[in-house]
């Protein structure tokens, strides 16, 4: 299943139903001077099938089972990660790619990919 999950953190705005926004926010914004705005993001894969909780969020949106892996678009920047069996923060960054606090080495992998797998904390 493949979900769009953000809620941009950077704005675009309407004069006469024309979509404007910065031109650097081009990567993740497509429909400059059109009527429809399309947010564009990133694929990214998250693996908690090893927890025990069921469910989990991914900034407050959720839940999402764990079940089994969960796609999810998303833009650049922070993001937390929250179930009852762990919560951390995440980067999304500018080339798609994942990065954590090296802290959270032992309950992630994945660092450098668009792919992030939790580990139970032992």
């Amino acid at each position: 299943m493949l979900r769009r999950l953000d809620r941009p953190a950077v704005r675009a705005s309407s004069v006469r139903g024309v979509a404007r926004y910065a031109a650097e926010k081009e990567p993740f914004f497509d429909g400059l001077n059109t009527s429809q705005l399309t947010l564009v993001g990133y694929e990214i894969v998250i693996d908690a099938t090893a927890l025990v909780a069921s469910t989990f969020s991914l900034g407050g949106i959720g839940p999402l089972s764990t079940a089994s892996p969960n796609t999810v678009i998303m833009l650049p920047g922070g993001k937390t990660f929250s179930s009852t069996d762990v919560t951390f923060a995440y980067e999304v960054e500018e080339d798609g790619l994942l990065d954590f606090d090296p802290s959270l080495d032992g309950i992630l992998t994945e660092r450098g990919t668009n792919a992030l797998t939790v580990i139970p904390v032992p």
